[in-house]
């Protein structure tokens, strides 16, 4: 059953990089190092707990480029991490019903399902889907 609802979950987050088997990247050492780089003055994910509400959107888009690019070369784990960062600071900067979390938490979701972690899953994708009713409408 909560496979099932993984699932069902995961095609309700529709519109995403997520809803759909990740696409190739061009040149993925490429954009990776870009994203390192622009990551640069962002503290590491074992330093998560003490980011402060000083970052920017840039950082936040950095940390979703770089946890895009991770799930797309298969690295799970580190995309996890990295969503985990990115969900923090986005609740930290723009506040836990801020339309800006559901990027973060679909991220989140959907590289838990990719190491078979449905139970963990589901509740963060079920919060990104009704920010998304919620904040952008119950049909997008």
């Amino acid at each position: 059953m909560k496979a099932k609802l993984a699932v069902w979950l995961s095609f309700c987050v529709a519109g995403g990089a997520f809803a759909q088997a990740p696409a190739p990247v061009a040149a993925p050492a490429a954009v990776a190092n870009a994203v390192m780089t622009t990551v640069a003055t962002v503290p590491t994910t074992a330093a998560a707990t003490t980011l402060t509400t000083a970052a920017t959107g840039t950082e936040l888009n950095a940390l979703l480029q770089l946890g895009t690019t991770q799930y797309q070369q298969g690295s799970y784990a580190s995309a996890v991490d990295t969503f985990s960062t990115a969900a923090k600071l986005a609740n930290d900067q723009f506040g836990e019903n801020s339309p800006r979390t559901i990027s973060p938490l679909r991220g989140l979701g959907m590289s838990l399902l990719a190491q078979q972690r449905p139970a963990e899953a589901a509740p963060l994708l079920a919060r990104a889907v009704a920010l998304s009713r919620r904040s952008l409408g119950l049909f997008n």
